[in-house]
């Protein structure tokens, strides 16, 4: 099981990766605490921690292209396929 500690340690390192390349790396707005309990209820279970800490910070959607192209690019030519909640 991956304590809490680790999942924050890879948090960090996603934000850093985030902020190095703007660009190439896109995640939506964390989901609030409400929203992950539901969906666990909805679903009948129960996710491991780190998981509800890394939805709470990200909620979907990481994109990062291996050939620099921007995300305006990649909705463009159809390679960025966004599975957010709209």
């Amino acid at each position: 099981m991956m304590k809490p500690y680790r999942i924050v340690k890879t948090i960090d390192l996603l934000d850093a990766k985030i902020e190095e390349m703007p660009d190439r790396c896109f995640f939506n707005e964390g989901a609030s605490a409400e929203d992950i309990m539901d969906f666990e209820v909805d679903l009948g279970i129960d996710l491991p921690l780190s998981y509800k800490i890394f939805l709470n910070n990200y909620d979907g959607d990481l994109t990062i292209s291996p050939y620099g192209e921007s995300k305006d690019k990649m909705v463009k030519s159809g390679t960025f396929i966004s599975h957010s909640k709209q």
